[in-house]
């Protein structure tokens, strides 16, 4: 009978290792079904990073402030301002835009004045050639027309055919902030449909040092999901910011554009969107911001040259009304240009590039 009993729960312990193993075997089944599965932090059961060759849709799950330290060492301020001259009419001069010509302009203005356009946005140093430098933008950040025009209105609110203002460009100044010793800043190519530009500018006197240039590899935004998770780098009224977003209606169009939800502000233009493929350190660029949503809403305020101390505060206004616009911002609602359409637009103007001693 001890013999029996022995027997028997030697064979129960048999089986009941053989359960164990095959749950075992089971979890690490499951677990690796997904994609091969990394503990990222001695072991521990709740953080696991899944590689499995896609763009991460989470926050990383080990530090990654030295590569996000490199790469914003890359991004810049950029600022253009643009002088216009320009002019007024009056409605008895019907002034058109056929046949005008300097003699016109002077002769029939009525007023005479000098109108300022600032632009800023975010630009990237992608290379260096000895005291040369290229960095990418946004085309709308360092255009400027070489002339502005506007028309007169009828009672019933339709533009008519005879100008009311024109303005032409008289000096352009674009300038790299916090790079001191540059010269010669200019565009080298833009183009404006695709909301791309590469300016160039050359280091005077030669630094000692390479200047930080962006080093990390091209995405692919073709690949975004929604819900990636993605860094955006730029300048918003001219600070520089680092936040992070989530990849909205992906492949949005035939240039693999896509939409992201960061709160933008004016100046992020031409900042870097950079996602993670299988955790850090992988970072890849994968666009750059282009618009913010926004829509035009017009208002009535005072004459801007009226002087504060002619304002009775606390009394009714009897001043000059002036109508004027302005951009209602869309806070959350942000476009982007892919990586995909950047490559397209450098292998397009190559020749010029390489010209410039470029070989992006």
């Amino acid at each position: 009978m001890q013999l029996k009993n022995v027997r028997y729960q030697l064979n129960n312990g048999l089986i009941m290792i053989r359960r164990l193993l095959l749950l075992n075997l089971l979890i690490l089944f499951l677990l690796t079904c997904g994609g091969n599965i990394k503990s990222t932090q001695n072991n521990s059961p709740s953080k696991f990073q899944i590689y499995d060759g896609k763009y991460d849709a989470h926050f990383p799950l080990s530090p990654v402030d030295e590569d996000i330290a490199k790469i914003e060492s890359s991004v810049r301020l950029i600022t253009n301002l643009t002088f216009y001259q320009a002019y007024d009419f009056s409605i008895e001069s019907r002034i058109i835009n056929v046949g005008i010509t300097e003699e016109i302009i002077q002769k029939k203005s009525i007023k005479k004045y000098i109108v300022e356009q600032p632009a800023s946005g975010s630009a990237t140093i992608l290379a260096q050639d000895l005291n040369k430098i290229a960095l990418l933008t946004c085309a709308h950040v360092v255009y400027a027309p070489d002339t502005l025009i506007n028309y007169f209105v009828d009672k019933s609110g339709k533009l008519t055919s005879y100008i009311r203002s024109i303005a032409i460009k008289s000096r352009e100044s674009i300038n790299i902030i916090t790079m001191p010793g540059l010269k010669n800043i200019h565009v080298l190519v833009s183009d404006n449909d695709q909301d791309i530009a590469i300016v160039i500018a050359t280091l005077d006197p030669m630094p000692i040092f390479p200047v930080p240039v962006f080093s990390y590899p091209m995405g692919k935004a073709g690949e975004l999901n929604w819900g990636t998770f993605v860094y955006v780098i730029g300048f918003p009224y001219g600070k520089k910011l680092i936040s992070t977003a989530i990849v909205s209606d992906p492949n949005r169009d035939k240039s693999n554009g896509f939409i992201i939800d960061a709160t933008m502000h004016r100046g992020a233009s031409g900042g870097l969107i950079i996602a993670l493929r299988d955790g850090a350190p992988n970072f890849e660029l994968v666009g750059m911001v282009s618009a913010l949503s926004a829509e035009r809403e017009y208002i009535l305020r005072p004459d801007e040259n009226l002087d504060e101390m002619e304002i009775g505060f606390g009394h009714p206004y009897e001043g000059d009304i002036i109508i004027d616009k302005r951009m209602k911002i869309n806070y959350g609602i942000t476009y982007a240009v892919s990586i995909e359409a950047i490559q397209k637009f450098i292998k397009k103007n190559q020749k010029k590039l390489s010209d410039a001693g470029f070989y992006l």
